[in-house]
């Protein structure tokens, strides 16, 4: 079995394999043995039958650390050469006959390089030239020797997101089909979104029926100084991208090279990520650009979140996994009342996060005043209210009322501030967020519903979270840096500028 028709059999998210030659080796043991890989949904599942009289080895009984984790290799239907990092030391065990079985669950698999897949361009040049100047044998020029330069001037990633739909492509490919009677036809499909990505990387993204091909590279006469540095580009890609369609971006294949030499070849389970209906753009606003109706440039949106997403701050930390709950809240399987109260929760942690990080020191005297007056208030209450029977009550009463009263205004205080910094209006505007966010976000949380009775209508619910989430990318693209059209309702068809 070759790779391609290994990771065909994946795809279709089932299968199982024989697998030889198993090590796993952790801190303080190793095991060994053969048994079965099956693919599941969502994760890859390896049966490893112990030798006869073997041990299995002992379960962890505390909290286990990332030390603890092992490495695995093996081989898979006798050709096939594969490892996986990060194997949990937990497993289940069964037995029959006196042999032991052990289960472990993995999230991916890498398969090994051969061949010329070890060797950089550099090293396969200087095999050659050996082999041509000396006539040695093969079994001596085998051998490369190894590379002295650090810095690589080719890295190359590519894969396949399963699942995923592109909303605008500037490029496409061309068929050639030729028949000894018809002769040659060409048709042309538009299919591939491409450009620079920064200074230093380019970028191809292709439709491959219902998945996406990607591939992302260095450019002519870059340097790259380590592997590292070059993994957090991507993942800075594929953020940027998530961002911008709504879907997680999880490679179901991913192979990494550098300067020819394979660094990476992981295969995922065939699992297709959560897809959010909502999008900061969307293929309307691509098609009213190519139509002229209005300027929009996916390349340049594109970039302006590789950048923000490329930071290594608190900040982009602290967006990212803001935005990947906000896919989780809204393309989940929890739908109404449950996904809008996380996601008028997820704007509400989405203003703390800007004003914290970006204008906390510009907080006003009014928001100040209104906090120490609570906080006098509340002391005061607890020192008397032994003492004071009915009136320590109604004090109580009417400071969850102040308490309230200050709570909203504190809040619209946070959102005027935020607003006003990241250069929205907010008489009329910003503001009118903040409106729907106040009416509806009581409502939902000690309620659990969005109106007094059943008379709201269904779209209702389906229009609040559409607005809030709406309004959490406008924070995050604002962030970002950028200016143009944007979907501020999926679900209400409404597009702005900001």
């Amino acid at each position: 079995m070759d790779r391609k028709e290994f990771i065909e059999h994946i795809r279709r998210g089932s299968g199982k394999f024989r697998v030889d030659e198993i090590k796993i080796s952790f801190p303080n043991v190793e095991v060994h043995g053969s048994g079965v890989l099956e693919v599941l949904e969502h994760r890859f599942r390896l049966y490893v039958r112990l030798p006869n009289g073997a041990i299995p080895p002992e379960m962890p009984r505390e909290v286990v650390s990332q030390k603890e984790f092992g490495a695995l290799q093996g081989i898979i239907d006798h050709d096939l050469s594969f490892e996986a990092k990060n194997v949990p030391p937990h497993h289940q065990h069964s037995g029959h006959n006196g042999r032991s079985t052990l289960r472990y669950n993995l999230d991916a698999i890498e398969l090994s390089p051969v061949g010329s897949d070890n060797q950089t361009y550099e090293e396969i040049r200087r095999s050659l030239e050996r082999l041509e100047s000396s006539g040695a044998s093969q079994e001596t020029t085998s051998e490369a020797e190894p590379s002295q330069q650090q810095h690589a001037s080719s890295v190359t990633f590519s894969g396949l997101l399963r699942g995923f739909k592109l909303i605008a492509r500037n490029a496409g490919t061309t068929i050639v089909e030729r028949n000894d009677f018809l002769g040659e036809r060409k048709s042309r499909r538009n299919d591939t979104q491409c450009g620079d990505l920064s200074g230093d990387w380019e970028y191809g993204l292709i439709e491959r029926g219902e998945d996406v091909e990607f591939h992302l590279r260095s450019k002519s006469g870059c340097k790259s100084p380590d592997a590292n540095q070059d993994l957090q580009s991507l993942h800075a890609f594929l953020g940027a991208l998530a961002f911008i369609h709504g879907q997680h971006a999880w490679p179901f294949t991913l192979e990494f090279r550098r300067d020819g030499k394979l660094i990476t070849d992981r295969v995922r389970a065939p699992k297709i990520a959560k897809r959010s209906p909502h999008q900061p753009f969307n293929e309307r606003i691509w098609f009213n650009a190519v139509a002229g109706n209005f300027e929009w440039d996916f390349g340049m949106a594109l970039q302006k979140a590789y950048a923000f997403f490329s930071q290594e701050n608190q900040l982009t930390a602290e967006v990212s996994t803001l935005l990947f709950l906000c896919r989780e809240a809204a393309g989940g399987d929890a739908h109404g009342t449950i996904s809008n109260i996380a996601l008028c929760s997820l704007l509400d942690s989405a203003v703390n996060l800007v004003f914290e990080q970006k204008v906390e020191h510009q907080q006003t005297e009014a928001v100040k005043a209104f906090d120490d007056a609570r906080s006098k208030l509340l002391a005061f209450i607890a020192e008397n209210i032994e003492n004071v029977g009915r009136a320590a009550e109604k004090a109580w009463r009417r400071f969850q009322t102040i308490a309230t009263n200050s709570e909203f205004y504190a809040a619209r205080e946070k959102f005027r501030s935020v607003g006003e910094h990241l250069g929205f209006k907010w008489e009329g505007d910003w503001q009118e967020i903040f409106r729907f966010w106040g009416k509806w976000r009581p409502r939902l949380v000690h309620r659990g519903t969005g109106g007094d009775d059943d008379s709201e209508p269904a779209a209702t619910h389906f229009n609040i979270g559409s607005r809030v989430i709406g309004a959490i990318h406008m924070l995050v693209l604002k962030l970002m840096g950028y200016e143009g059209v944007m979907v501020s309702s999926t679900f209400e068809d409404q597009v702005r500028k900001i």
